[in-house]
C-alpha cells in the first residue's frame, strides 16, 4: 500500500525496486534484465482513512496515489473516500478513477522516469529503507521463511505493534489526524453510503449452494481438493489441479481452506 507519508513511501518502493534487482541477480543469477524489473500493484492506504469528515480522503488518496507514481511503480488503485464507512458506492468508486486519469494525463508527472532521483534526501532516505528492509528480509529467513514468520506469530505482532504506535500518536497527538485530532467540525457533510442486503443475499447464496453440492459428484470433489492439497505442499505449478477442482465442482471457499490446512491452520465454521 501507499500512506500518506510522502517521501517515506516514495523511498520504500525506490528501495524495494533496488533490493529486487539485487536478489534476482546476486541470489538467483537472473541473465535477462527484464528478470530485475520490479512490477508492482499498489492501492493507496485504507489505514488512512477516516470516518471523520470522510471527504478529506479523496485528498489523502490523491497524494498517497502521486508518491505511488513518482516511485514508479506500474498498477494503481486508490481506496474511495467513504470506504471507512461501507463498500464504495458508484460515485465514490469513479472519483477514485478520476484520481488515475487525472495523475496520468494531466499532470504530466507519469512521463518522467524516477522524477525525485538525485534529491539528497530522497537518496539518503532510499539508502536507510534498503538497509532496513534487507534486515527484516534476514529475519524473516533465519525463522525458516515467511510461511513460518506467519505460523509462529511473528507477522501479525509486527503488524498489532505499528498499529498501536499510530493510534498512541494520534491520541498524544504526535500525529495530526485532520477532523479527527485537530480541525474538527461540529456540522459534518452528510454522505450517502452503500447499504448492503446481508440477510436477504446470504440466505439466496446458501440456498444456490446448498443444491450446487447436491447436484455436483462429492468423490470428485474430494479427490480433487485431495490433489489440491498435496501439490500446494510442492513446488509444482498450481494453475492445472486449481482448474481440475473448479471443474469438478470445488468451490472457492474449500480451494482455500484445503490449501491452509496444508500448512497448519483450520478453520472451524
Amino acid at each position: 500500500s501507499s500512506c500518506i507519508d510522502f517521501f517515506e513511501e516514495v523511498a520504500k518502493f525506490r528501495a524495494m525496486r533496488r533490493l529486487w534487482a539485487k536478489i534476482l541477480k546476486e541470489r538467483y543469477g537472473a541473465q535477462n534484465p527484464r528478470s530485475c524489473w520490479f512490477r508492482t500493484s499498489v492501492q493507496t492506504a485504507g489505514s488512512s482513512l477516516t470516518t471523520q469528515q470522510p471527504l478529506n480522503n479523496l485528498i489523502r488518496a490523491t497524494i498517497e496515489s502521486m508518491a505511488a507514481v513518482l516511485s514508479g511503480i506500474q498498477s494503481l488503485q486508490p481506496s474511495s473516500y467513504d470506504e471507512g464507512l461501507s463498500l464504495p458506492t458508484e460515485e465514490s468508486a469513479t472519483l477514485s478513477l478520476r484520481i488515475q486519469q487525472i495523475i496520468a494525463h494531466e499532470t504530466g508527472i507519469a512521463k518522467v522516469v524516477d522524477p525525485l532521483a538525485g534529491s539528497y534526501y530522497l537518496e539518503s532516505l532510499t539508502d536507510r529503507y534498503e538497509k532496513e528492509i534487507a534486515k527484516v528480509i534476514a529475519k524473516i529467513e533465519e525463522m525458516g521463511g515467511m510461511v513460518e514468520a506467519v505460523r509462529s506469530g511473528w507477522l501479525e505482532n509486527q503488524i498489532l505493534e505499528a498499529r498501536v504506535i499510530r493510534q498512541k500518536e494520534i491520541e498524544k497527538k504526535e500525529k495530526i489526524l485532520v477532523g479527527v485530532n485537530e480541525y474538527k467540525s461540529d456540522q459534518e457533510a452528510k454522505i450517502r453510503i452503500h447499504r448492503i442486503r446481508t440477510v436477504e443475499w446470504e440466505r439466496k447464496r446458501r440456498s444456490y449452494l446448498k443444491g450446487f453440492r447436491k447436484r455436483r459428484d462429492a468423490a470428485a470433489v474430494r479427490d480433487a481438493l485431495q490433489k489440491v492439497k498435496e501439490v500446494f505442499l510442492t513446488s509444482q505449478n498450481m494453475i492445472p489441479v486449481l482448474v481440475e477442482g473448479v471443474k469438478a465442482g470445488a468451490t472457492l471457499g474449500e480451494i482455500h481452506d484445503v490449501m491452509r490446512e496444508a500448512i497448519g491452520f483450520k478453520f472451524e465454521y
